[in-house]
């Protein structure tokens, strides 16, 4: 399960495989997300979760190319990978719009206590009717977290994403902004309750707008909720 803390939790997201090699506490951030779509076949993945696992909660996510992954694979190769390293996990992340082709995995995941983040990405733009739909059904389908990732395009769509924010202050969501003005976002989220605030672990952003998240961590500890 992820920490059980009334504060903004700083994600660790890993996509360059070099930084398997190094060792992470929660001095550097409060869980590690692994991207598989970037470390599948890295032959010190396994190790790295041996090592973490019990010492920082491992956040498992295996994005598919058309969910912003960094490769194509297929679903089976997909719920392999989830289901090898479930015994390291404190949590997972599925996209939304395909959490029916992994929702055979619910049962392993309340029987492990895994918590199950639901994601929806909008690379292009923040329409916000359509994000507070998308963060409304993954809430309706179970999801421990539900996360919205958008794009913001100007000044105008930052003030409407504190407002998203606002609205969704004392709910388990995890919201955030990418572009010019993500690094911002990120941090006005966390100052507003959002649960879940990602920067990244090694050399290799997995997202535009990202914090190094370390960084992010002393900025969230050091800046007041709104």
């Amino acid at each position: 399960m992820l920490p059980d803390h009334p504060r903004a939790l700083t994600v660790g997201a890993i996509t360059d495989p070099s930084a398997l090699h190094e060792s992470f506490s929660i001095n550097d951030c409060d869980l590690i997300e692994l991207r598989l779509d970037a470390l599948w076949e890295s032959p010190s993945l396994r190790d790295f979760c041996e090592r973490h696992a019990g010492q920082v909660p491992l956040l498992l996510t295996p994005r598919a190319k058309e969910e912003g992954g960094l490769r194509e694979w297929d679903e089976v190769a997909r719920k392999k990978i989830i289901c090898d390293l479930l015994p390291f996990a404190s949590a997972i992340d599925i996209e939304l719009a395909n959490w029916s082709s992994f929702a055979e995995l619910e049962p392993e995941l309340h029987e492990r206590k895994i918590d199950l983040v639901l994601s929806s990405h909008d690379f292009k733009k923040f329409d916000h009717v359509l994000t507070v739909e998308h963060l409304a059904q993954a809430q309706s389908l179970g999801a421990s977290i539900a996360k919205v990732a958008v794009h913001l395009e100007d000044a105008l769509d930052l003030t409407l994403f504190e407002s998203l924010a606002h609205d969704f202050a004392n709910q388990p969501v995890s919201i955030m902004g990418m572009g010019a003005y993500g690094p911002a976002s990120r941090l006005l989220a966390a100052q507003h309750g959002s649960r879940l605030n990602y920067g990244f672990l090694g050399a290799e952003a997995t997202a535009p707008g990202q914090w190094p998240a370390k960084l992010l961590k002393e900025a969230i500890a050091h800046s007041p909720p709104l």
